[in-house]
């Protein structure tokens, strides 16, 4: 069920990249952590690469929808001198839909903010060093809803970067007993993302 869900948001992204709508490809670096695991910095790398498509309803205002994998979680090394005496890593691999409102500042600067629902396709959680399993008791959702918010910076007329900032909106993990603390009621993704978007010619798709 998850493939042909997949397979059809694909094909939508590239129906709508035919329709006078703008699109293309994106990949770069990021950086991760999950609030709420009692470890703390930005100390999982990973990467993200999919597909774009958007449109402007006038020379400001638009909308950006999205198709792509995303790896996040969370690490930790040893390190004796911070008093960090566990190795942890955890891997969790999503395919996400984000879709954007954007905002055309300038001819350089591009604003956005939306939100993303996420299919997560693999978790792994290395607590010793010693292998990995899958992130039991509790189990990790099956999905996740996020919100986003970032900017654009034009390079060139078909290529710009892209900075972006993406935080769980609800828990991707309860916590054990199903315990919450006021409004904290789980494990949550924060991570920092760059990448470079490459726009089609529309020249390309009309001769």
């Amino acid at each position: 069920m998850k493939k042909i869900y997949l397979l059809f948001l694909f094909f939508t992204v590239l129906e709508l990249t035919a329709q006078n709508f703008n699109g293309g490809f994106f990949a770069g670096p990021l950086t991760s952590q999950v609030d709420g695991d009692r470890l703390s910095g930005y100390d999982k790398s990973s990467f993200h690469f999919g597909f774009f498509t958007n449109r402007y309803f006038n020379n400001n205002m638009g909308f950006q929808m999205e198709l792509k994998y995303i790896g996040k979680g969370s690490r930790k090394n040893i390190d004796v001198n911070k008093g960090i005496t566990n190795f942890y890593l955890l891997k969790l691999q999503y395919i996400e839909v984000p879709i954007m409102l954007l905002f055309k500042y300038n001819d350089k600067f591009t604003f956005s903010a939306g939100a993303s629902y996420g299919v997560l396709l693999k978790a792994q959680e290395d607590s010793d060093g010693n292998g990995f399993i899958e992130p039991f008791n509790p189990y990790y959702k099956g999905f996740e809803v996020a919100g986003q918010a970032s900017f654009f910076y034009s390079l060139g007329e078909f290529i710009s970067a892209e900075f972006r900032f993406s935080y769980s909106l609800l828990p991707i993990r309860p916590y054990p007993g199903n315990q919450s603390y006021y409004l904290d009621a789980g494990q949550k993704n924060n991570l920092l993302s760059l990448a470079i978007y490459y726009t089609f010619d529309n020249q390309d798709f009309n001769d």
